[in-house]
């Protein structure tokens, strides 16, 4: 069954690509790591041209070598105004959510511990993740 997209695209297209340059990755060797044939995947993610689904947050996020709880608060913390450079930087070894302003801050501690309650299959924590994201786009337009 295809699973509906959790993160805005655009949002999450400017982590990815930020995420990905910060951990010294090409397109072609994340692409790779993900087992796919070429670099054109990941570009139509960069571009925001494929929604991120549940299962390609996960597996772009392993391929990264990050948590998907990571990658989904980078982007929450993108909706809520920092920049994505940050964003990407407060997923990196030691990094942490230090470097973020309060409130992205806790925007990725709150994402962080939805993806990771949506991980134990359970429905509150998915309808609470989509919420929290909903919330975050009707501010940010």
């Amino acid at each position: 069954m295809e699973h509906p997209p959790l993160l805005p695209s655009a949002a999450f297209a400017a982590v990815l690509g930020a995420v990905r340059r910060a951990r010294g990755l090409t397109q072609s060797e994340l692409s790779s790591r993900l087992g796919l044939a070429a670099a054109e995947s990941v570009s139509r993610y960069e571009r925001g041209d494929r929604e991120p689904r549940l299962s390609n947050i996960l597996r772009l996020a392993n391929g990264l070598d990050i948590s998907p709880a990571a990658l989904v608060g980078a982007t929450s913390a993108v909706l809520s105004g920092t920049s994505a450079a940050d964003a990407a930087a407060a997923v990196q070894p030691g990094g942490g959510a230090a470097g973020l302003a309060p409130p992205a801050a806790e925007e990725l501690a709150r994402a962080q511990a939805l993806l990771a309650r949506l991980a134990d299959g359970s429905p509150a924590g998915f309808r609470a993740l989509v919420g929290m994201l909903e919330v975050q786009v009707k501010s940010a337009v």
